[in-house]
């Protein structure tokens, strides 16, 4: 499981940076089930949830997470919910152009 985890994680970082941009995922993780990515300042969450998610990619906003920050819009990206590494792959294709 940890080893699937660990190429899931860095196939996920790997096509963020890719398609979106290193700026979108300043921290990159060693652990867990998740990516924050980071939007640009001044982005508003729920647009941009809206968007991903007419696009067919379901995402977290970021203020469920991160009370303290409210001037850092970001979202959670969930490497490990994905049925696949090809629809974990497609859903971050499908964010292009929104960051």
């Amino acid at each position: 499981m940890q080893t699937a985890l660990t190429q899931r994680r860095r196939l996920a970082v790997r096509t963020v940076v890719e398609t979106l941009g290193a700026d979108v995922l300043p921290d990159h993780p060693r652990g867990g089930y998740h990516l924050w990515l980071r939007l640009p300042r001044g982005t508003d969450e729920s647009e941009f949830l809206s968007a991903a998610l007419a696009r067919g990619t379901a995402l977290a906003p970021g203020t469920y997470f991160h009370a303290d920050q409210p001037d850092v819009p970001r979202v959670r990206l969930s490497y490990a919910a994905a049925p696949t590494t090809a629809d974990l792959v497609t859903g971050i294709h499908r964010l292009e152009g929104l960051v």
